[in-house]
């Protein structure tokens, strides 16, 4: 079990992580001592943040997030993820496919 989460940074830059232990990590994070990229652009605030079944689907879904355009980012942080699985869904580009659909299908081409 884990947490993918996303950070607001002072410049108003996302960072998006995965952890076993969130509130440790967001510790980590705000004293400096977290990701070299947030880092430099303290203070940092969690603006978004979904358990997930196990450390693989973490990492993917980590992985997809950080693929993602800024304002799709945007998108997940202000709907959450059911109400944005919902209108991703409604997208029509994407052909009714969810987003963990479109990126598996993405990374299986590679």
């Amino acid at each position: 079990m884990a947490w993918v989460y996303i950070l607001e940074c002072a410049d108003r830059s996302l960072y998006t992580g995965a952890t076993l232990r969130l509130e440790r990590r967001l510790k980590q994070h705000e004293t400096g001592r977290g990701a070299k990229y947030t880092r430099s652009r303290l203070p940092v605030k969690l603006v978004h943040a979904e358990w997930v079944a196990d450390w693989s689907d973490a990492l993917s879904i980590e992985a997809g997030i950080k693929r993602m355009p800024i304002d799709l980012k945007r998108a997940l942080v202000l709907l959450g993820r059911e109400s944005f699985d919902s209108w991703f869904l409604q997208r029509s580009a994407f052909k009714g496919k969810t987003l963990a659909e479109v990126f598996s299908e993405r990374e299986s081409e590679l």
